[in-house]
C-alpha cells in the first residue's frame, strides 16, 4: 500500500488502538485519534500525533473537524460496548439516529455498513486495518507449548462449525463449546465476559472458538484477542482458545502466549 501522509483513527477501548497508531506513525504517516471520552484509553494520547476527545453525541462536530485536517482516509479499531445502544440516550445526534434508523436492523454487520454508507457520501473512505497490522495476524500452527489433545481438537472444529452458524446470523464472533456441545455464545456482553460465563456454567475444560463471521466486511471490528482473553481463560479454568488464522488481531501475542504457558492453556491459530 502507498503510504498515507495522514490517516484518522476511530478509536473504541481497548489495546489495538494504541498499537496501530505506533505501527502506522513507524512508516512516517501522520495519525489523527477521535476519541470517545470513558471507553478510548487515556494512554492513546502518546500513541498518536493529534487526538480530540468527544462525547458519541458530538458527532456533529466531525465534519468540521475532518475538512480543517483534511482527512479522507480512516480505520476503525477498539471495542465500542454495545450496551450504550440501551443504557445511552444518543438521539441528540442527528447522525447516530439517522444510522440506527436506516439500518435494515441493528446487528452489528448492518450497523457497519449504514455507517460506511453513510461516510462514503461525504467523502470520507475507510481502509482496512489489517493492511497496516500484518504483524499481528498470526499464521496457522499451535501458538503455545501444550497442543491440543484429540478430543479438544474434535471440539475445536465442532465448535469452528458453531462459530460459521451464528457469525452467519450475525450474533456474535466466538463460541464455548464442550464435549461437543454449545456452552455459551458471544453476543451482546462480548468475548471476556462470555468466556467467563461459560467456565461458571461448565466448569474447567471449555474449549473457545473466535473466528471472522462469514459475511463480515474486514475493515470493521475485526476478531481480537490479546491478554485480557487469557486472563479471562484463566479465570474460566479454560483448555483452548482457537482462533482464525490471517484474520485474528492477536494483540501483546509475547505476554498473552507466556500467560497461558503458565496455566496449560492451549492456543491454536485454525
Amino acid at each position: 500500500m502507498k503510504r498515507l501522509e495522514k490517516i484518522g483513527l476511530f478509536a473504541g477501548g481497548g489495546e489495538l488502538p494504541l498499537v496501530f497508531g505506533d505501527e502506522v506513525r513507524k512508516g512516517g504517516t501522520k495519525v489523527v485519534a477521535f476519541a470517545a471520552n470513558g471507553i478510548t484509553s487515556k494512554d492513546l494520547d502518546g500513541h498518536v500525533d493529534k487526538i480530540y476527545w468527544l462525547e458519541l453525541t458530538e458527532t456533529a462536530k466531525l465534519p468540521f473537524i475532518f475538512l480543517s485536517e483534511r482527512l479522507k482516509n480512516f480505520v476503525m479499531l477498539g471495542k465500542i460496548p454495545k450496551t450504550i445502544l440501551f443504557k445511552k440516550d444518543l438521539s441528540r445526534s442527528k447522525e447516530i439516529s439517522s444510522v440506527l434508523s436506516d439500518a435494515k436492523d441493528h446487528l452489528d454487520d448492518n450497523l457497519m455498513r449504514e455507517i460506511a454508507n453513510k461516510a462514503k457520501k461525504f467523502g470520507i473512505n475507510f481502509l482496512n486495518p489489517a493492511d497496516f497490522l500484518q504483524n499481528l495476524l498470526p499464521e496457522k500452527g499451535v501458538l503455545t507449548k501444550r497442543k491440543p489433545t484429540r478430543d479438544e481438537l474434535q471440539d475445536i472444529e465442532f465448535g469452528r462449525k458453531i462459530a460459521a452458524a451464528i457469525g452467519n446470523l450475525d450474533i456474535g464472533q466466538a463460541v464455548a463449546v464442550k464435549n461437543k456441545d454449545v456452552v455459551a455464545v458471544e453476543a451482546l456482553e462480548g468475548t471476556d465476559e462470555m468466556i467467563k460465563r461459560a467456565g461458571k456454567l461448565a466448569g474447567n475444560g471449555v474449549v473457545f472458538v473466535k473466528m471472522i463471521k462469514p459475511k463480515q466486511d474486514p475493515r470493521f471490528d475485526m476478531p481480537t484477542v490479546g491478554v485480557t482473553t487469557i486472563d479471562s481463560l484463566i479465570e474460566a479454568k479454560a483448555a483452548v482458545l482457537a482462533i482464525e488464522a490471517g484474520k485474528t488481531f492477536f494483540v501483546n501475542k509475547n505476554e498473552a502466549v507466556k500467560r497461558a504457558d503458565s496455566h496449560g492453556i492451549s492456543i491454536v491459530a485454525i
